[in-house]
C-alpha cells in the first residue's frame, strides 16, 4: 500500500495545473493516480440511471436500506469521477452504515457554474422520487 500511495502522490503532485498541465491533463493525471489506490473487496457496485445522469450505487455489507449518502466527488467541479472517489466514497458509505449513491456530475469550464449544483439537486430530487427520505 505503502508504493501505492507514494506512486499516488507523485502522480498528483506532476500533475497539479500550477506544473503547466491543461484541465484534460489533470483529470487524466487525477484518474491514474486514484487507480492506484484500490477499492475494499466487499464493496458491491451498481451503475445506475438517475434521469440521464450517470450514477452509481456502492453498497456495503454495513449498509441499511433505508439510509442513503448522496456523494458529490471531490476535484472543485473540475475533474475526478465516481470511479476516481470511490474509494473515499465507499469507505464513508461504509462509516455512515449507508448505501451511497456516486454521480458523475457535469464538470467546468465545459458545463460552468451552476450545472454541478443543478445535478447534485437533479439526484437528490431523484433519491425523493425513489422514496427515500430527507
Amino acid at each position: 500500500m505503502k508504493d501505492s500511495l507514494r506512486k499516488a502522490h507523485r502522480l498528483f503532485k506532476d500533475n497539479l495545473p500550477g506544473h503547466g498541465a491543461t484541465i484534460e491533463e489533470l483529470r487524466v493525471g487525477v484518474e491514474a493516480m486514484f487507480a492506484l489506490l484500490p477499492t475494499a473487496s466487499d464493496v458491491i457496485t451498481e451503475k445506475v440511471d438517475v434521469d440521464g445522469m450517470e450514477g452509481e450505487w456502492q453498497i456495503l455489507p454495513e449498509s441499511k436500506e433505508d439510509r442513503v449518502l448522496l456523494y458529490l466527488h471531490g476535484g472543485g467541479f473540475m475533474y475526478g469521477s465516481i470511479d476516481s472517489y470511490r474509494i473515499e466514497s465507499s469507505e464513508m458509505g461504509r462509516a455512515a452504515k449507508a448505501r451511497v449513491l456516486s454521480i458523475n456530475y457535469r464538470l467546468a469550464p465545459e458545463h460552468p457554474f451552476p450545472a454541478p449544483i443543478e445535478d447534485a439537486l437533479k439526484a437528490y430530487d431523484w433519491l425523493l422520487n425513489q422514496g427515500y427520505q430527507p
